[in-house]
């Protein structure tokens, strides 16, 4: 009888699966930045109006990357999204589609040889997203150049901008450059931050996957501090923010009230690590 050996891909399943039970049934959890690694976001939702949710849901690929998304309400300002990869892997269309070939935004992504430049292009409102360049007519044209420190972490985004003037100044781009502290949490965020320049002291939703960071540009170790706080998962994760009304900076640049993540590695509601 011939034999079937595992794939290689298995061993490291096996492995996997053998530590988070393992660190179950002695009632202990993984650490954070391994929590990290083992919750993808399943889905987003806050209220879009008084009293309807809208909700994205994503999907993955066998890798664990993000591939697309539903949503509830889709529309003008509220797309699904779509994520192509190139021959490396690497990110190369990040697309928020309508339910015709029409997309709000289409942004293509080029890497320089050490992946430490990025070149990003987005088309905006086009009306075929077949085929690249997108072909007129659209609104408009956005370029940006982002530079990585060695820790794969976007230091400095560079924004062309229609030619205007300071003073004597002819200004053709924005330059913004972000820093990081010991606790590599960003002092100058790309997206402001809500509550002054504060953090938790719990990892940030972004780091469970390298592709939420890189489209939203978004690096820090741990949450900004919002309006009412945080609740967290037993993971050290948040499930729960913008309580009350209070907005909440979610995937994307959304901004929502009473926004809720929900994520694959969540234990049911009740059980006791271990249980």
């Amino acid at each position: 009888m011939k034999k079937h050996a595992l794939p290689a891909v298995w061993p490291v399943i096996l492995v996997g699966l053998f530590f988070i039970f393992s660190c179950n049934k002695s009632g202990r959890l993984p650490f954070q930045p391994d929590a990290a690694e083992i919750c993808p976001i399943e889905r987003f939702s806050s209220f879009a109006t008084f009293e309807t949710r809208d909700t994205i849901t994503f999907s993955y690929d066998w890798l664990g990357r993000p591939v697309s998304s539903t949503r509830t309400l889709v529309g003008t300002g509220s797309p699904k999204y779509l994520f192509r990869y190139d021959g490396q892997g690497r990110l190369q269309d990040f697309i928020g589609a309508y339910e015709n070939f029409g997309a709000e935004f289409w942004t293509r992504y080029t890497y320089s040889e050490d992946n430490r430049t990025i070149w990003d292009t987005t088309y905006t409102l086009v009306v075929d997203i077949t085929s690249w360049p997108p072909s007129p007519p659209y609104a408009d044209l956005i370029t940006q150049v982002k530079k990585y420190d060695r820790e794969g972490r976007v230091i400095q985004i560079i924004t062309s901008v229609p030619p205007f003037y300071i003073g004597d100044t002819l200004i053709r781009e924005v330059i913004r450059n972000i820093a990081y502290d010991a606790r590599g949490d960003a002092q100058n965020p790309p997206v402001p931050l809500q509550s002054g320049q504060a953090y938790d002291d719990k990892i940030n939703y972004h780091q469970t996957n390298k592709i939420w960071m890189q489209v939203d540009d978004q690096y820090s170790v741990h949450n900004p501090l919002t309006p009412g706080g945080y609740a967290y998962n037993r993971y050290g994760l948040p499930v729960q923010f913008g309580f009350n009304g209070n907005p909440g900076l979610m995937l994307f640049g959304i901004v929502g009230p009473d926004v809720e993540i929900d994520y694959e590695c969540e234990l049911p509601k009740g059980l006791t690590p271990g249980e």
